[in-house]
């Protein structure tokens, strides 16, 4: 026998179907103003169906604790925040290891200056002439360091400088510089005009 549950279910049913069909058939009304709503999608298809009527169909009658559709949307709208929180946070923190390998890159040239002792130097003043050329063998076995340079009117002048480093053109070409830094060696020119750079040193510390 079918008893008072399973005829609810039965007419609601027939209702339900009754009402989508007539839902389904054209109107010469406006058009439709009804929206998916994914709180109504059982199956979670992307479809409100019979599916979802059916079951909604058989849970008449149920009670519990109602949906707040606004306080639904408030969260997902938290979720956006926090998803946008989120994404500005890791480009904080790839801005902040950019800084960070630049300030390890400053530490290992602070430190290499701070032991104070050279991987490589060439002991005396060497004497530099103008116009000329003074290669000079370290054999670090690398490009990755620091170089110092100073320089000499004469060896035993106790004024040490670095006048016109680089070079300084003054009507004429004056100064001192180095070039061509291989693994193993280290070029110093000076200019054929300068009068200051008659004697130089070059100091280089490896860098980590």
């Amino acid at each position: 026998m079918i008893d008072k549950k399973d005829l609810v279910i039965v007419v609601l049913a027939t209702f339900c179907l009754t009402a989508t069909l007539f839902m389904t058939i054209p109107t010469r009304s406006g058009p439709a103003t009804a929206k998916y709503d994914p709180l109504l999608d059982y199956n979670e298809d992307g479809i409100l169906d019979m599916r979802d009527i059916g079951y909604l169909c058989t849970l008449f009658g149920e009670m519990g604790t109602a949906v707040n559709r606004t306080a639904l949307l408030n969260l997902q709208s938290q979720i956006d925040d926090l998803k946008a929180s989120v994404y500005e946070l890791r480009t904080k923190i790839n801005s902040l290891n950019a800084t960070v390998v630049e300030l390890e890159t400053e530490l290992a040239i602070l430190d290499a200056i701070k032991l104070g002792k050279p991987d490589w130097n060439n002991t005396d003043w060497t004497s530099l002439p103008k116009g000329g050329e003074v290669i000079f063998t370290h054999n670090l076995n690398t490009t990755n360091v620091l170089v110092y340079m100073i320089g000499k009117k004469d060896s035993q002048d106790p004024y040490i400088h670095q006048m016109d480093y680089g070079g300084l053109w003054s009507g004429s070409w004056n100064g001192a510089y180095w070039k061509n830094l291989t693994p193993t060696t280290i070029t110093v020119h000076r200019h054929g005009d300068d009068n200051n750079w008659n004697y130089v040193r070059v100091f280089m510390w490896i860098l980590p």
